[in-house]
């Protein structure tokens, strides 16, 4: 794994640089990374901001504490990705059932289906890792934005029917194990794993640090508020009021996305940057 092309660039090692992008990009010409290239190349020139120093350790750092990347989160260039991340994280959180996984093995075994709670266990698993392998090679051919709106849907599709079939009080083993498939499929494809993509590429290099950072920890804190909010949710309405309030969770999200999430796929840096100014 090559070190990133801004690092490489920082070097002032271009050729480097440029085989790094091509890497990045699922080795692409030289063509097609050399529009990119030129804009990082300047973008980081040009900028006071970006400036590295020297470590020891041959590494790199900017020249900004970590109080004026503080300082840096009133730019709407910097809240507003952390915003979109954040809300991102609690969309898929929902509309995955993370909540519900450490209680599934009972709720599997409440839905009577025919197949052990433990196998259909396996079975989701494996499905949400299925899912995981079609995001990594759907995503450079549909972009994120498509992503995410196809997985999104898909988690929706599995939540509204299994709500109706738990409301409905069926028999019908196969469509519980059908609808809880789908839902950990669709989260494997996008809305579990394209929030921790977007963290990587979205945010400026000069408050990265703690922005990626925020965003990160904004995941855990959801995951841990909808785990926890979990069993109370369900006394209050049972499983199927708690799969429909992730669906109309998830529908409110995903008009969200629409009006705010942009494509990343193919953009420079200073292009993404440009679009949360």
């Amino acid at each position: 794994i090559p070190e990133s092309p801004t690092w490489y660039v920082v070097k002032d090692r271009i050729p480097e640089a440029e085989k790094s992008l091509m890497w990045l990009r699922g080795w692409v010409t030289k063509e097609e990374v050399n529009q990119e290239l030129t804009d990082l190349v300047n973008d980081i020139k040009s900028s006071n901001k970006e400036q590295y120093i020297s470590v020891p350790t041959s590494e790199c750092r900017f020249k900004l504490s970590v109080w004026d990347q503080v300082k840096l989160l009133k730019e709407a260039r910097i809240y507003r990705p952390i915003i979109l991340v954040g809300l991102f994280f609690f969309i898929g959180h929902c509309t995955s059932l993370l909540g519900m996984r450490p209680f599934l093995v009972k709720v599997f075994a409440d839905s009577n289906m025919s197949l052990s709670p433990y196998t259909v266990l396996v079975i989701t698993g494996l499905l949400q890792a299925i899912g995981s392998v079609v995001c990594v090679i759907a995503i450079h051919r549909m972009g994120k934005r498509k992503l995410a709106f196809t997985s999104l849907i898909i988690c929706l599709i599995g939540l509204l029917c299994l709500a109706i079939y738990m409301l409905l009080a069926l028999n019908y083993p196969w469509i519980p194990l059908v609808m809880f498939g789908l839902i950990f499929f669709g989260g494997g494809v996008g809305v579990m794993t394209l929030p921790w993509v977007l963290v990587c590429e979205i945010f400026p290099l000069d408050a990265r640090g703690i922005s990626a950072g925020l965003a990160a920890a904004s995941s855990y804190i959801f995951g841990f508020f909808v785990t926890k909010t979990y069993v109370d949710l369900v006394w209050l309405m049972g499983v199927p009021g708690v799969l429909l309030l992730y669906f109309c969770i998830g529908v409110i999200g995903l008009v969200y996305l629409y009006f705010k999430l942009p494509e990343t796929e193919g953009k420079s840096l200073t292009e993404i940057e440009e679009y949360f100014k």
